[in-house]
């Protein structure tokens, strides 16, 4: 009886030990919290209900996912999503997409990757996202490949065939035609038009419903977005602390779409067609400049992402000398209004809203995650969601929209108050945060030397020649130069026998730490523009 009475007593010492630092981390972290919920803004509000109040207010305009098309998709999507993607049943296979928009969009991205197997793999300077024209033997290599596999398919009854197969062989006909249409010798066209007619034909879409109403929703609409309660309610596990899933074909789809736009208008460049290809042109850069709403950091990747593909694609088109000064000095104007730097800060701040909605779920994400449950009760979810919310805030202070710069000391400040054991969650979240401010001033010098390109360009065709410093272009080609472009950033401008040679760079004193030193530094904040000046 003694022995029991002593066993209990220090079974009961020890949870009171056990229970002592999960009480002391509890209330530790549920003041932190607290204490985040009374910061102020400049101007004296609280910052966590601005926050929220920002986040949550409405553009004006319409929400392109709100048009019946786009809605449709995401109503699949959300649907499918919150049931398979953290949470999927056991033995039942992923639902076929059938949304109009998701299957029309697919086949785009089919023709898109032919496109891409046709071209010939070259070594591209410092990641650049220029799309190589396909030669006329790298098409015809193709076609082959894909009539060896005609052969065989044409061999197994119509019955057994998929409609993958049935897809594939329609398309090897229809290039075969296309093929023995434009690849002949006494054509007037180049190989490089030839190849442009024909992708041109084939990527036809004039005559599209689904293509016209796309075109006809993107004209009516400001902006697109995923409203909390409209959509995820509905579709998802509503107000339970997270959403199961986000569903992000609208991304997909506008990705593809500003990319068939680019070619196209790198297309019409070689066939010389300057109204074809200012079209297309100016349809690129509607798609890039539709605002987002309740936004996360992948909406900001993708549209990085499709930027820096049209500013190599202005590249090319300047380069065949087709467009105006008129037209170079349009496109300028809408180059100056993306502000790379501002569309960062929008996203962080939606990034994390939704984040803390993630920390705040990791009790009920413990399957998908392997959450220990010491953590999740031991108040280390609110001790880094306090983590979390000040680091962001640190982010984005570093931030300076109206300058487009970023204080650099203050960035690796906020990535360093979330290292240390007690912030792993936190840590993971902001993981990624270095290589986003690479890939953003990455983005942005880019941006700067495709608004110094379109100057020079326009300052040759009235002078006669490229001027010898970029300050003889201020102010009747260029108002200033570009924000944020002065110390400590990098601007060269160096005139040559072929034409001339710009570099921006945001961040001088970047040092790569890949581990793959010989593979292209995809993270470098250099841009490089060089023309030969025909």
């Amino acid at each position: 009886m003694k022995k029991a009475k002593i066993f209990l007593y220090v079974l009961l010492g020890l949870i009171v030990i056990g229970l002592v630092p999960i009480i002391f981390l509890n209330t530790w972290a549920m003041c932190r919290l607290w204490q985040t919920g009374r910061v102020k803004t400049p101007e004296g509000l609280n910052r966590l209900e601005e926050m929220y109040r920002k986040y949550n207010a409405t553009p004006e305009g319409y929400n392109l996912l709100d048009m019946p098309l786009w809605k449709a998709c995401m109503k699949e999507n959300l649907s499918i999503g919150s049931n398979q993607f953290f949470f999927p049943t056991e033995g039942q296979e992923e639902k076929a997409r059938t949304n109009t928009l998701d299957v029309w969009v697919g086949d785009l991205g089919t023709k898109h990757y032919f496109y891409q197997t046709c071209t010939p793999r070259v070594p591209r300077e410092s990641d650049s996202r220029a799309m190589a024209l396909p030669t006329l033997e790298g098409i015809r290599k193709t076609i082959a490949e894909i009539n060896k596999n005609y052969s065989r398919s044409s061999k197994i009854p119509e019955e057994r065939l998929d409609e993958t197969a049935k897809a594939e062989t329609e398309r090897a006909l229809l290039w075969q035609e296309l093929l023995e249409r434009y690849d002949v010798e006494e054509s007037e066209l180049s190989e490089e038009q030839k190849v442009a007619s024909l992708f041109l034909e084939y990527m036809d879409l004039e005559n599209d419903p689904v293509w016209e109403e796309i075109q006809k929703n993107l004209k009516e609409s400001s902006y697109y977005g995923i409203p909390w309660g409209k959509y995820v309610k509905e579709y998802g596990k509503g107000d339970d602390g997270f959403i199961d899933f986000i569903g992000t074909s609208h991304i997909r789809a506008l990705k593809v779409l500003t990319k068939d736009t680019l070619m196209k208008a790198q297309w019409h460049s070689i066939l010389r067609d300057r109204d074809k290809c200012l079209s297309e042109l100016e349809r690129a850069l509607d798609l890039t400049s539709l605002r987002y709403w309740k936004p996360w950091l992948i909406d900001f990747y993708v549209r990085i992402s499709s930027e820096r593909t049209m500013f190599d694609a202005i590249h090319e088109i300047i380069d065949r000398n087709i467009l105006t000064e008129e037209d170079l000095a349009g496109i300028q104007i809408r180059l100056a209004q993306i502000n790379v730097i501002g569309d960062l800060l929008y996203c962080l701040e939606g990034e994390q809203v939704w984040c803390e909605k993630i920390i705040c779920a990791t009790t009920t994400l413990s399957r998908s995650f392997n959450v220990p449950w010491l953590i999740r009760v031991s108040g280390m979810v609110p001790f880094n969601k306090a983590t979390y919310r000040q680091a962001l805030w640190k982010y984005q202070d570093a931030l300076n929209p109206e300058a487009q710069t970023v204080d650099y000391a203050a960035w690796e400040k906020a990535q360093e108050s979330v290292e240390g054991k007690l912030n792993r969650i936190s840590e993971m979240m902001t993981g990624a945060f270095k290589i986003i401010l690479h890939r953003t001033l990455r983005c942005q010098s880019e941006r700067d030397v495709a608004i110094l390109a379109c100057a020079l360009e326009r300052y040759r065709m009235k002078e006669g020649s490229f001027p010898e410093k970029l300050e003889m272009l201020i102010p009747e080609y260029l108002p200033q130069m570009p924000p944020g472009s002065g110390l400590p950033a990098i601007l060269t401008y160096r005139l040559n026998e072929e034409g001339y040679e710009l570099r921006a760079n945001r961040m001088p004193d970047y040092k790569s730490d890949s581990p793959f030193p010989l593979l292209i530094d995809s993270y470098s904040p250099e841009a490089v523009w060089k023309c030969s000046g025909m």
